[in-house]
């Protein structure tokens, strides 16, 4: 008996102890799998601001671009000025930069230009392509002679029309008709309505 009984509570030890462990295992896997979506998180929030400061340092760029361009079209007093004091300086630091090159950068700058615009055109006409073709396959998906001849098919064709058929005369419809008008519900109620005590009732009245 004392063998037994140390033996029994042997294993409950043992099985509380792989318990615990079991536990702690799920208590480990849980806070690695929160590390894991607060690092993730903070990933995403790192790349969007960075895209965000991207973005305004555009916007800046594009902002005092127009902001020179419509003050030297209205401006002749800031246009001699930017002449006299900034051109000299840009010149002199790009010429003498690109000088020292074996080749016309503006040149290439041209060639470069017109072989990005070249390549947006044809990203352009592609990117329509696939969406007209998209376009076209949900239209046909959803308008096409198929699509059509699937709905005439499936509201009026052989099984549809067999369906409202044997919904209508079927063997269950028949007899829902038959145990409506002569079941024994119906009959009992037929029975009552004529010999009840509300009907002798109204006999004796009248």
């Amino acid at each position: 008996m004392r063998g037994d009984r140390a033996g029994r509570f042997r294993r409950r030890w043992n099985g509380g102890r792989e318990g615990f462990r079991d536990g702690e295992l799920v208590v480990e896997g849980c806070m690695a799998a929160a590390r894991e979506r607060e690092n993730g998180m903070g990933h995403r929030i790192g790349k969007g601001r960075s895209l965000r400061k991207t973005t305004v340092l555009y916007a800046v760029i594009a902002a005092l671009t127009v902001l020179l361009n419509v003050a030297a079209w209205n401006s002749s007093a800031f246009s001699d000025w930017y002449i006299a004091h900034i051109f000299p300086v840009w010149v002199g630091t790009y010429g003498r930069v690109t000088g020292l090159l074996p080749f016309s950068v503006g040149e290439w700058l041209i060639a470069a230009g017109l072989v990005l615009t070249g390549m947006a055109a044809v990203l352009v006409i592609l990117w329509t392509v696939w969406g007209l073709g998209i376009l076209c396959r949900h239209v046909w998906k959803t308008w096409g002679v198929g699509a059509c001849l699937g709905r005439v098919w499936k509201a009026w064709g052989v099984g549809a029309c067999l369906r409202r058929v044997r919904k209508a005369w079927g063997v269950g419809a028949c007899l829902g008709r038959v145990r409506k008008a002569w079941g024994v519900g119906a009959c009992l109620g037929r029975v009552w309505e004529a010999w009840g005590v509300g009907a002798r009732l109204g006999r004796v009245r009248k």
